[in-house]
């Protein structure tokens, strides 16, 4: 069964534009079976809860893949691996950092994985690139589209930025 996921990737270390490309282009080439990538516009973004850091980039990217969510999650794991995932402690400075946000329609609880994404809601720098690639796609749980999701958090102030590439 192919299942439409979208994926959140971030960067804060090293050249930031090249490590969310990579990924994106790592993805097609290790054992993902992407049958087709959209992206997201990349979006400048200031770090949360640990300041005294390098901004973010940050996209969303939205594929095709026959993978369970499970086998996903490892081969995701590969590629912030083969990046030199640097991440010392939570909310740290990141060379690559990748989380499954949504899998197709599928509600996922266990101790390594949750879909949706438990923090998506909270999460101008992941609900704006989504919106651009994916503003009618619905939270399973909730039933709310993206963009009026986005809209809830966007009326404290904006802190993610599109830039061009």
């Amino acid at each position: 069964m192919i299942t439409n996921t979208y994926l959140s990737l971030g960067s804060n270390l090293g050249n930031k534009k090249y490590n969310i490309f990579k990924a994106i282009n790592d993805m097609n080439y290790l054992s993902i079976n992407c049958r087709e990538i959209i992206v997201s516009p990349l979006y400048k973004t200031d770090p949360l809860h640990f300041d005294t850091q390098p901004t973010f980039i940050n996209a969303v990217c939205c594929l095709w893949t026959e993978l369970n969510p499970f086998e996903l999650l490892n081969e995701l794991t590969k590629i912030q691996k083969i990046s030199g995932k640097n991440n010392a402690f939570m909310n740290g400075p990141r060379k690559l950092d990748i989380d499954i946000i949504l899998y197709g329609k599928h509600v996922i609880e266990t101790p390594n994985l949750i879909i949706p994404h438990p923090r998506m809601l909270h999460r101008e720098f992941v609900l704006k690139p989504l919106v651009e690639i994916a503003p009618q796609a619905r939270h399973p749980i909730l039933n709310e589209t993206m963009e009026s999701l986005l809209q809830k958090i966007t009326q404290n102030g904006d802190n993610t930025v599109k830039i061009e590439v």
